[in-house]
């Protein structure tokens, strides 16, 4: 198995040693004798963690269509059962890194330099950049302020979760759709 093969299994699976073990059969059945299993196999084979499944909202309000991010919201919430709270931290660490890269960019630092200490990686670090470098960070830092005063009403019993996520949800990715057309 490769390292990095490795790092990922134990990300998704945890430290569960018979389910470690059923999950390295069933890779090592796929690869066969000789084969080496790949990060590729275990992303391919395994399921993603409940922990990671809260932060698919990032990828789907960062999509800026507002439809799907609702949708990816209810499949979380009604399918996956993820915690609001779980989905609500996704959505302003979401903000916490438009937030900061925008901040970056306008100080004058290399994009390399914004991806370390922003912790950007996957599939959305362009997409950060790029929508940090349409908006200001004065914007970001209002949405961010605005998203925790509402998680706030969210853990003072004010209001309906799935509502008040629904309404973050939308506000962002509206947001992010038309900063990407502007």
């Amino acid at each position: 198995i490769e390292d990095d093969a490795a790092a990922l299994l134990l990300k998704r699976i945890g430290l569960d040693f018979a389910r470690l073990d059923s999950e390295l059969a069933k890779l090592a059945a796929l690869v066969g004798e000789d084969g080496v299993i790949s990060r590729q196999h275990v992303i391919e084979m395994t399921g993603i963690s409940r922990e990671e499944q809260a932060w698919a909202i990032q990828d789907a309000v960062l999509s800026g269509n507002p439809e799907r991010a609702i949708r990816t919201l209810r499949e979380l919430h009604e399918v996956s059962r993820q915690p609001a709270e779980l989905i609500l931290w996704s959505l302003v660490d979401l903000l916490r890194k438009l937030h900061g890269t925008s901040a970056l960019l306008r100080a004058g630092h290399e994009s390399g330099d914004i991806v370390r200490r922003q912790r950007l990686f996957g599939s959305s670090r362009d997409r950060v950049l790029q929508l940090a470098r349409a908006g200001e960070p004065a914007r970001w830092s209002s949405m961010l302020r605005e998203t925790l005063r509402r998680q706030h009403g969210i853990r003072s019993g004010y209001g309906r979760n799935e509502r008040t996520l629904e309404g973050i949800t939308v506000r962002i990715a509206d947001t992010l759709n038309t900063l990407a057309a502007g």
